[in-house]
């Protein structure tokens, strides 16, 4: 496991994250979603080699992992319940339909959050910013904005902000309060 990697796993173990490291090293993702997804960057694959499941105290922030992707949880949420929604709202509206499905096609979930409203983070896997990491919201889900150049930079961030060092706006989505260990005293 890489240092950024096991950095940001005990960040998020200080904020009092439940994480549970996967038994094997091999990833056993199912052939519909690499089909869809054939070009995940290696830094999101490394986490998802080593990360059974990570997920906030709380259970209202969480990465998705191997199991949310092969849809073997009994999570009320699946890891593309975000594209169904919208789906479910375009109807019968076959060009709006394509949109959707396009737009999903090119940015892979990776955490969602129902902490304060429905948000989520993905990796953007166009051509143009293959790599980066957007964010969006309920309820036009498909209208994003970029928040990082990398799964490795949104690590850097989260860690930052845990810390106190950092501020993100869209972060306080998924991540806790600054701990008071590393809060600044006057």
């Amino acid at each position: 496991m890489s240092a950024s990697l096991q950095a940001f796993l005990e960040s998020l173990i200080q904020a009092h994250w439940k994480v549970r490291m996967r038994e094997g090293q091999t990833l056993n993702l199912k052939r519909d979603f690499l089909l869809r997804y054939p070009a995940i960057p290696a830094e999101y694959m490394e986490f998802l080699t080593h990360i059974g499941s990570c997920m906030n105290n709380d259970e209202t922030v969480w990465f998705l992992c191997e199991d949310d992707y092969n849809q073997t949880t009994d999570s009320a949420f699946q890891w593309n319940d975000f594209e169904v929604q919208s789906l479910e709202a375009a109807g019968t509206d076959e060009h709006l339909r394509s949109r959707i499905k396009m737009f999903w096609d090119e940015h892979l979930p990776i955490a969602l959050s129902v902490k304060s409203k429905y948000a989520f983070l993905c990796i953007v896997l166009s051509a143009q910013d293959y790599g980066a990491i957007a964010y969006g919201y309920e309820p036009e889900y498909e209208e994003v904005d970029k928040l990082c150049a990398s799964f490795g930079d949104l690590t850097a961030l989260i860690i930052s902000t845990s810390k106190g060092k950092q501020e993100s706006h869209v972060l306080k989505d998924f991540l806790p309060p600054i701990l008071p260990e590393f809060a600044d005293t006057p």
